[in-house]
Order: C-alpha cells, then structure tokens, then sequence
C-alpha cells in the first residue's frame, strides 16, 4: 500500500477553518506558556539564587548559583514560545491564504502529511 502516495480532497474553507484552529490553539498555548515564564522568572527572584561564603587564609570568597530546576523552566518556557510563536504566525497566514477569493471554495488535493499538518483528521497536538 502507497498510503504516502494517496490525496485527499478538501475545499479551502476546510483548509481555512483548520488553519484557524490550530493558530487559535498555538496563541492559547503562547499565553499559558508566557503565564508559566512569569511564574519561573518570580520563583527565580524570590529563591533561585543562593550566595555561599567560604573563609580561608587571606579572606573569603563567594560563590553565587543559580536553581538548575528553576534555570530548566525558564528555558523550556522561553522554547515553547517561541515554538508557538512560530507556528501560530504560520498557520495564521495559511488561513488567510485559504480562506481568501476563489480559494474558499476550491477543492485542493492534499498528501496525508498535509491532512496531518492541518489536522484535519484530528489527532495529538504539541504541548
């Protein structure tokens, strides 16, 4: 079985209205994921960094460092963004794109990749 090599058809209304919903999900998760940033970026002021003296002949030094688990949440807040943000801008143009003149009726044929890109069968999304 080809499965790779099938098409399917889907007007551009269909196309649009999933394009929609997947940039509607993505600034969803822009907002969650700015929320849970603001979180991590509170927790690192309030308790994220400890300062350690150490005497020792002629004095003492400091060592300053950072949580690594508040450090992990940060970047992985800062990634997702930026993965949503990427995403939401692209499908947001791709729904105009569709839903626009003549496209908003046209039949397209699509690669079971592009059903999967857009959804259109439903199925797991990015967290």
């Amino acid at each position: 079985m080809k499965r790779n090599e099938h098409i399917f058809q889907f007007t551009g209304k269909e196309i649009a209205k999933a394009a929609q919903a997947e940039f509607d999900y993505h600034v969803e998760r822009i907002v969650y994921w700015k929320g849970e940033q603001d979180k991590a970026i509170a927790l690192a002021k309030a308790s994220g960094i400890s300062v350690t003296e150490s005497q020792h002949t002629g004095g003492k030094s400091v060592q300053v460092t950072v949580d690594p688990t508040v450090t992990l949440r940060l970047n992985e807040c800062a990634s997702k963004i930026t993965t949503h943000q990427n995403a939401a801008d692209k499908l947001q143009i791709e729904a105009s794109s569709y839903n626009s003149g003549v496209n908003y009726k046209r039949v397209y044929d699509l690669h079971p990749e592009d059903v999967i890109y857009f959804r259109l069968a439903g199925g797991p999304r990015i967290s």
